[in-house]
């Protein structure tokens, strides 16, 4: 199954916000212990930062 960019952006986004709510933890609190603000996390969780290529920046 071949899936495009957008729609593994769109999967990993669903992933961490069900994780986050599963814990009960705010976009607040999820923003400040992962290291950035909450409207980045926002964007992860829309799929709108491609989290994996941030994270290989390097």
């Amino acid at each position: 199954m071949d899936i495009s960019k957008d729609e593994f952006k769109k999967i990993i986004g669903d992933t961490l916000r069900k994780a986050r709510k599963k814990k009960n933890i705010s976009q607040k609190d999820a923003a400040e212990k992962i290291g950035v603000s909450r409207s980045v996390l926002t964007r992860y969780e829309n799929g709108t930062i491609d989290i994996l290529a941030v994270l290989f920046q390097n």
